[in-house]
């Protein structure tokens, strides 16, 4: 349920990564922006999707594990709706879950991935 189990594939390039080593078939040009593709460059591009990817993989396994402790988990919650007429995009968070610091108290959570290398 927690995609542990991994393909051949999945697991060498993960090896691969580990030990700081670009994948074999890497595609050589990112699909985002257009530029080499080095390891490096997917995991820290902002158009490639794999920041994003990781980002929402994260943020549903925090989801699925925090619905097993408390009932009312939303996913993207509504924070503030978009006004168009004054170009505000408006405000979504990642995790709203009641009961986790004071029942019945919303606590709302944003989740950011950050580049530790």
């Amino acid at each position: 349920n927690y995609h542990f189990d991994l393909s051949p594939l999945q697991f060498r390039d993960g090896l691969a990564i580990r030990y700081l080593q670009d994948p074999p078939c890497l595609p050589s040009r990112c699909d985002g922006c257009g530029t080499a593709l080095t390891l490096k460059h997917a995991l820290d591009c902002k158009k490639g999707g794999l920041v994003i990817q990781r980002h929402n993989e994260i943020r549903d396994c925090i989801g699925e594990i925090a619905s097993q402790v408390w009932t009312h988990v939303i996913k993207e919650p509504v924070v503030r709706e978009a006004d168009v007429k004054n170009g505000d995009d408006g405000l979504r968070l990642d995790l709203e879950i009641r009961g986790v610091w004071q029942p019945q108290v919303e606590a709302l959570f944003d989740i950011k991935v950050i580049d530790t290398a």
